[in-house]
């Protein structure tokens, strides 16, 4: 109801006074201060990069693109490493690999492939999982074999 009027502030001072808080109550605090971005709360990278990282833990598709829409469109801009990670990794857990195939023509990391790699693995594509991986092998050999040893102790000059 506050959020609706545009008092942000008594949002804050309600939510405050929530005892137990549940999935309900943050999500009502972020609809609202969403809901206000044309009322003094300005939307910047941090923020779509923490609203799609939501949509991605979330499996929520359909927001997601719609989050990504408009910060192309309405905000101008562009798709970061972290913001296209978020959306890779959104359509990854959601079953839409192919989509994903749109974010690599622009950007490139280890997050990226690892993103992509637990969706294939998820979801049992085998085809698309072994070009990424083969893909990532080629551009981060050590961090991949760093992430084989648990600890600096195998990493012994004996072994």
């Amino acid at each position: 109801m506050y959020a609706r009027c545009g008092s942000l502030p008594d949002v804050e001072g309600f939510f405050d006074k929530i005892p137990h808080r549940d999935i309900v109550s943050w999500n009502s605090r972020m609809r609202g201060y969403v809901m206000n971005h044309r009322h003094g709360v300005q939307q910047d990278n941090i923020a779509f990069t923490c609203l799609l990282y939501a949509c991605s833990c979330a499996k929520v598709l359909q927001k997601g693109q719609e989050i990504l829409d408009t910060m192309i469109v309405e905000y101008d801009l562009s798709p970061t490493i972290d913001r296209c990670t978020c959306i890779v990794d959104l359509y990854a857990k959601s079953g839409c690999l192919v989509k994903i195939e749109d974010f690599l023509d622009h950007v490139s990391g280890p997050s990226l492939w690892t993103a992509i790699l637990t969706g294939c693995k998820m979801h049992s594509v085998i085809t698309l999982g072994n070009g990424c991986f083969q893909q990532h092998v080629c551009a981060n050999p050590y961090i991949l074999m760093a992430k084989a040893y648990p600890s600096d102790d195998l990493l012994d000059d004996d072994s």
